[in-house]
């Protein structure tokens, strides 16, 4: 009985994929993943750093709206990318963010507020 149902059920999706073409026919959809991403924080600011092997310079974007960091890439086959979204923690100066990227590595710098830095106090 078992195989009476396996066997239907494979005949039934040759029937669907002789009526509406196989898969194969159509792109691809595209594949996400997620990179490792670390973070480090340092009395300057905080430095985002995210492995992208494969993801051209071209192929990243990081774009920053009030205080929320938004970063995506898509690797050199065109279908595998990724997004992330962060928030700027209070303190910090979404103004001067700055991105670089070597050997598959994408940094962003994120400094703090020239209010919120930490100072040394003289003592008199």
């Amino acid at each position: 009985m078992l195989l009476d149902t396996i066997s239907g059920i494979g005949a039934l999706a040759r029937r669907m994929d002789s009526t509406l073409g196989t898969a194969s026919d159509e792109a691809p959809a595209p594949t996400y993943y997620r990179p490792r991403t670390e973070v480090r924080a340092s009395d300057s600011g905080f430095t985002l750093t995210v492995d992208v092997p494969g993801v051209r310079r071209d192929a990243l974007e990081v774009k920053v709206e009030s205080r929320s960091l938004s970063v995506r890439g898509l690797r050199s086959d065109g279908r595998t990318g990724w997004a992330a979204r962060y928030t700027v923690p209070d303190g910090y100066d979404p103004e001067g963010i700055a991105a670089r990227v070597e050997d598959g590595v994408l940094n962003i710098e994120v400094p703090r507020s020239d209010a919120h830095r930490p100072r040394l106090i003289e003592v008199r």
